[in-house]
């Protein structure tokens, strides 16, 4: 899949939850105050090295952006096994590759992997499975992937930088 491997600046996009916020985390910020603390806006982890040459800090405030966002382009009436594989739908026409961007505040950490992104998609305002692929398989509804790549700038300090009773900036490693 040559379209997504990452070119000049881009990184990967990965994203997923924390261990503080089970599930869907349909009521965890109502019920647990101190995770509305610790996270109270969206969130990108970023491993120390991909920050520095992007002259990116904890608690600035970025924009993710990939260009090459998979997305179903129509339905399609498939008959045969292979009709229904990501390559084949791919080749027909079915899917095209959209753009897409969010906010965040980054975390600066070396539990992310260098060149990868890894970012919060349980927020509901501006879920980093907005910036992964959206094509869902045909037989089980369940998305192939869980990333993409894109890429990350500053777009200026977040509330939180300078403000150490919000936001932590610690490891999510540390309890």
């Amino acid at each position: 899949m040559e379209w997504l491997s990452p070119k000049k600046d881009e990184l990967w996009v990965s994203n997923g939850r924390v261990n503080e916020v089970w599930r869907s985390g349909f009521d965890d910020v109502e019920r647990r105050e101190y995770i509305m603390q610790r996270w109270p806006g969206n969130w990108v982890e970023l491993h120390p090295d991909d920050a520095k040459v992007r002259g990116i800090e904890s608690g600035d405030m970025v924009m993710m952006y990939p260009d090459r966002v998979p997305v179903f382009k129509d339905t399609i009436w498939g008959v045969h096994g292979k009709d229904f594989q990501f390559s084949e739908l791919m080749k027909n026409g079915h899917i095209k590759l959209d753009k897409a961007s969010i906010s965040a505040v980054v975390l600066v950490t070396p539990t992310t992997k260098k060149g990868a992104m890894y970012g919060n998609f349980l927020d509901m305002k501006q879920p980093t499975n907005s910036l992964t692929i959206r094509v869902p398989d045909n037989i089980s509804g369940n998305y192939n992937y869980k990333m993409d790549v894109g890429e990350i700038k500053k777009i200026g300090k977040s509330e939180f930088k300078k403000d150490f009773r919000g936001m932590s900036f610690a490891p999510r490693n540390i309890t």
